[in-house]
């Protein structure tokens, strides 16, 4: 008899704590606490809401995102720019193609509002790349590797959005890092074969503020490709991976995540992570949720390369997962 109240009172008191639980995530005011500070904020409620209802293999529909999220918006600098041209300094350009190929180390390209259709390739160091309003980069006709490609040290990215980025060898990308060193700040790129595809050695890789959405070919084209070296990824999203891709494939020593979310919805994605040759893994105060439609069980994949990584360490510090495949592989 009092072995059946205390198995009672025990669950009665893990109903309790899951309640709890709940109520907190869908009550969580905006702005505050673990995942709060996002435009709108994914709850497990309406997270679930929105896939339920799809099949398990469908393409996810824009309209999935747009429930959970607020639109992409750049933001406003005040500067005053003539759309369609770009500027370095005081010299103005229609090309960016051109505008490019004339950044000097150090230098600053402002691009104005407008579609663009043309790669910008760029040689110099410590380079900062930054949208005035609008700006959209889309494919050129003649594209081969990305829209943006950065060939020196130290570049920096921001405010802008890249979509439709495809060549035929599957890893077109809104941007290619040869060189090393880059920060991507409020950047939104999507609706392409991959985000960003770094070289073997890319140094330190820092993504603030930004959105990656409709990302992955085939599983071998990923929402962030990352080479050897240490990638940190803050207040960001990563949203309805497509085509067997990973939301994030790192082979860096040290990958850090934190304030962020990963999320797949109903989409044909993969895993959230893919750590591929172990090493330091840390993420904290985020919210990973792994779809049904994956074309994985796990959806965090560790060391599953190699172990070539040195410091074989997971850290998990309070995260929300929401799983409805798996958790960990490695």
């Amino acid at each position: 008899m009092i072995r059946y109240v205390l198995k009672l009172l025990s669950g009665l008191l893990l109903a309790i704590v899951l309640v709890a639980v709940v109520s907190t995530l869908i009550c969580w005011p905006r702005g505050t606490g673990l995942i709060g500070s996002f435009p709108r904020v994914v709850l497990w409620s309406r997270l679930h809401a929105e896939t339920a209802a799809v099949p398990t293999r469908s393409h996810p529909s824009s309209a999935e995102v747009e429930k959970a999220f607020s639109p992409w918006r750049p933001l406003d600098s005040g500067a005053v720019c003539e759309p369609g041209r770009a500027r370095i300094g005081l010299r103005s350009y229609l090309s960016l193609s051109a505008a490019g190929k004339a950044l000097r180390d150090g230098e600053t390209l402002e691009i104005c509002s407008g579609r663009y259709r043309e790669v910008i390739d760029v040689r110099a160091s410590g380079v900062t790349l930054v949208g005035r309003g609008t700006v959209i980069l889309e494919p050129p006709e003649d594209l081969r590797m990305a829209a943006i490609v950065l060939r020196g040290e130290g570049a920096l990215v921001k405010n802008l959005e890249c979509r439709y980025m495809e060549v035929a060898d599957a890893n077109g990308a809104c941007v290619r890092l040869v060189g090393s060193g880059l920060t991507l700040q409020h950047v939104y790129f999507h609706s392409s074969q991959q985000g960003l595809l770094t070289s073997h050695k890319p140094g330190l890789v820092k993504i603030l503020d930004s959105r990656f959405e409709n990302l992955g070919h085939g599983g071998r084209a990923h929402g962030v490709y990352m080479g050897r070296g240490r990638l940190e990824v803050r207040g960001s999203q990563f949203l309805a991976m497509k085509n067997g891709g990973h939301a994030i494939k790192s082979r860096a020593m040290e990958t850090v995540i934190e304030d962020s979310v990963i999320a797949e919805f109903s989409s044909h994605g993969s895993r959230l992570l893919d750590i591929s040759d172990g090493g330091h893994l840390t993420v904290r105060r985020s919210l990973l949720q792994h779809g049904k439609a994956s074309d994985n069980w796990e959806a965090i994949g560790y060391g599953l390369e190699s172990s070539d990584n040195p410091g074989q360490i997971i850290e998990l510090h309070d995260n929300v997962f929401l799983l409805e495949r798996g958790l960990l592989a490695g």
